[in-house]
C-alpha cells in the first residue's frame, strides 16, 4: 500500500547572502523553502509566476505562496515545472525575496518597499538552480546555513554591524538609525540589539540616552 505523500513548508525567515559585498556587509535575504504539488504556472513575458499549493497540504498554513523565474534561461526547468503540474506530482522548491538593483546592501528588509524594491524569486527546483537573467544562478543563500539563522546568537548581524559602522563614518544619528533598524527587526532585547548598541558605543554614540532632539 502506497504511503501518503508528506508535504512540507517551511515560511519566509531572515537568511543572508552567500558573498558579502565589497565592504564585508551580507544583505539581508529572506528564504522559504518546501515540497508541495503545484497550483498553477503562469508565463507573463520575460518571467513565468509559479504558484505552489500549500493551503490544504501543510498543516494548518492558509495561504499559497509564488515566486518567479526567469522564463528564457530556465526552459529545461519550465518544462519540468509543466509535467509536474499536469501529473500532480509534487516538487521540492527554494525561494528567495531579494533587493532589486540599487538597493543598497546595508539597509533591512523590513524597510524595503515590497513591490518596488524587491523580487520574489523561485531559486532552485528539486535540487537545480534556477539561472537570473544573466545566465548567472539566481540563489544568493546557502542552503547549509539555514539552520544557524533560527538562532539569533549565530546571525551575522555582529559582521553586517561592524563592517556597516567602519563603512559609513558612524556620528550619533547614524548610530541611532542603524540602532533603530536593527531593534525594529529583532527587538529592543535581543543580541543583535545589544551588540549594536555595544559596537556603536565603541565610535562614540551612545544609543540608550535619549538625543537632544529627542527631549522635550
Amino acid at each position: 500500500m502506497n504511503q501518503p505523500t508528506a508535504y512540507t513548508f517551511q515560511r519566509d525567515f531572515i537568511s543572508y547572502s552567500e558573498h558579502p559585498t565589497h565592504d564585508g556587509i551580507r544583505a539581508q535575504v529572506k528564504a522559504a523553502y518546501g515540497r508541495t504539488p503545484i497550483k498553477s504556472i503562469e508565463e507573463t513575458g520575460q518571467a513565468t509566476r509559479v504558484t505552489f499549493a500549500i493551503k490544504g497540504n501543510v498543516g494548518a498554513l492558509k495561504q499559497d505562496t509564488y515566486a518567479s523565474l526567469n522564463t528564457a534561461q530556465n526552459a529545461d526547468v519550465i518544462d519540468a515545472l509543466k509535467a509536474a503540474h499536469a501529473a500532480g506530482t509534487p516538487v521540492d522548491f527554494r525561494i528567495e525575496v531579494q533587493r532589486k538593483r540599487g538597493t543598497p546592501a546595508a539597509a533591512a528588509l523590513s524597510s524595503l518597499d515590497a513591490t518596488t524594491q524587491t523580487s520574489r524569486c523561485l531559486v532552485s527546483v528539486n535540487g537545480i538552480d534556477c539561472l537570473a537573467r544573466d545566465g548567472k544562478p539566481e540563489r544568493k543563500t546557502d542552503p547549509s546555513e539555514d539552520a544557524r539563522f533560527f538562532d539569533y546568537a549565530e546571525h551575522p548581524d555582529y559582521i553586517n554591524i561592524n563592517a556597516t559602522v567602519a563603512s559609513a563614518g558612524v556620528d550619533e544619528q547614524r548610530g541611532r538609525e542603524i540602532y533603530t533598524r536593527v531593534v525594529q527587526a529583532r527587538g529592543a532585547d535581543s543580541d543583535a540589539a545589544v551588540a549594536v548598541g555595544a559596537v556603536l558605543a565603541i565610535f562614540g554614540v551612545d544609543v540608550y540616552t535619549p538625543a537632544a532632539s529627542e527631549v522635550a
